[in-house]
């Protein structure tokens, strides 16, 4: 019973190498919590691996801790 959203925005450099922003939201229905978290991180690409590293912040919000903290992330493409 609550509505999320999640958005991304990010940009290449270099064939390796990407930034990215990001921001994740949220509300319960009624007069329940809600949050907004913004994070920044880079993509380094290592052939079908990827390393990303970051800061996560959380930037407004009701009935909800505040929070912050690294962001740290291993992908692999298939």
């Amino acid at each position: 019973d609550e509505t999320r959203m999640d958005a991304t925005v990010g940009a290449h450099f270099g064939d390796d190498w990407m930034l990215l922003g990001q921001a994740y939201g949220g509300a319960a229905e009624g007069d329940g919590p809600q949050w907004l978290s913004v994070e920044a991180s880079v993509v380094r690409r290592f052939g079908d691996w990827s390393l990303q590293a970051g800061w996560r912040e959380a930037v407004a919000g009701r009935e909800t801790p505040r929070s912050s903290g690294p962001v740290i992330a291993v992908w692999r493409r298939f």
